[in-house]
């Protein structure tokens, strides 16, 4: 019987695995799946950022469309927009008095492209 045993066991049926096989099946699962779950919790990370992105260009458009409909001028507006506003010294040329007026933006205008907080001369 043990001849037998032998031609049975070498014998498989269709659809059956060996051992060795579905340790190694097992094995490429559990690297795979340690490999997607990383992937997603990078692209969880990702899309957390994004939204935070999202938010902030939200409240950045927000802001620009208020700026947009400005009826009057108002402290409000001008400390959102100001960095500040420096003012110099009374000078005379050819017997006009003048003075510089300096706005520090907290944007940059159009044309120029100014960093925040350089200088946009206004006169």
């Amino acid at each position: 019987m043990t001849g037998y045993f032998k031609i049975c066991t070498k014998i498989r049926s269709p659809g059956e695995i060996t051992a060795n096989i579905s340790k190694r099946m097992s094995l490429k699962y559990r690297q795979e799946q340690t490999q997607l779950i990383s992937e997603v919790e990078q692209l969880e990370a990702e899309l957390i950022e994004c939204q935070h992105v999202e938010k902030d260009l939200t409240g950045r458009i927000n802001q620009v469309k208020e700026c947009l409909i400005i009826d009057s001028l108002t402290r409000a507006i001008v400390v959102e927009l100001i960095d500040r506003i420096e003012v110099s010294e009374v000078y005379d040329v050819y017997g006009e008095k003048n003075l510089d007026i300096t706005i520090n933006y907290r944007f940059g205008l159009p044309g120029n492209n100014p960093t925040p907080g350089q200088k946009n001369r206004a006169c």
